[in-house]
C-alpha cells in the first residue's frame, strides 16, 4: 500500500502539471482512488424512518415526564444525544406525533430557566420501542 502526501497532491491539484500557479481544472482522475469509495444513493424517506425509530428508542430510554422533564426529553437534547439537527428532529417528530406515538407538554426541564416542550411515548409509542428492541441485537452479542 502506497502512502500519498495530502499537501503535495494538494499543491499539485491547484498548481496545476507544470507548477504554475495557473487556475486552469484538472479531472479529478488525477488525484489517486485507490481507495475512494463512493457512497450508496440512500432514500431520504429511508433516512427518515431510520431516525423515527432511534428517536423512539431515545425517548422510551429517557422516560416518562415528571413534574420535571429532563434535557433529554426536548428536541435541542434529542438532537445532541443522536448527533443530528435539531430540524431534522422536529420534522420527525411533528411526523410521530400525528401518528400518535409521540405526546408533547410544555414543561419545566432541568437546568432550564424556562418551561419547554417536551416529548414522551404514547402506550402506541411505547409497544413500538418495545419491539424495536426486541429486534435489535444484545450487546454481548456484537463482540
Amino acid at each position: 500500500m502506497t502512502t500519498v502526501d495530502r499537501s503535495s497532491v494538494a499543491s499539485e491539484w491547484t498548481a496545476g502539471p507544470t507548477g504554475s500557479s495557473s487556475t486552469t481544472a484538472r479531472t479529478a482522475s488525477a488525484l489517486p482512488t485507490e481507495h475512494a469509495t463512493v457512497p450508496e444513493a440512500i432514500d431520504p424517506k429511508q433516512l427518515e424512518i431510520r431516525l423515527a425509530l432511534r428517536v423512539v428508542v431515545h425517548l422510551a430510554q429517557v422516560g416518562p415526564l415528571e413534574f420535571t422533564a429532563r434535557p433529554e426529553s426536548t428536541q435541542q437534547g434529542i438532537a445532541e444525544s443522536l448527533r443530528v439537527t435539531q430540524g431534522a428532529v422536529s420534522k420527525v417528530l411533528r411526523r410521530l406525533s400525528a401518528a400518535d406515538v409521540v405526546q408533547h407538554e410544555r414543561h419545566h426541564v432541568w437546568t432550564r430557566k424556562r418551561r419547554m416542550q417536551a416529548y414522551s411515548l404514547t402506550p402506541r409509542g411505547l409497544e413500538l420501542a418495545r419491539r424495536c428492541k426486541e429486534r435489535l441485537p444484545e450487546p454481548e452479542s456484537l463482540a
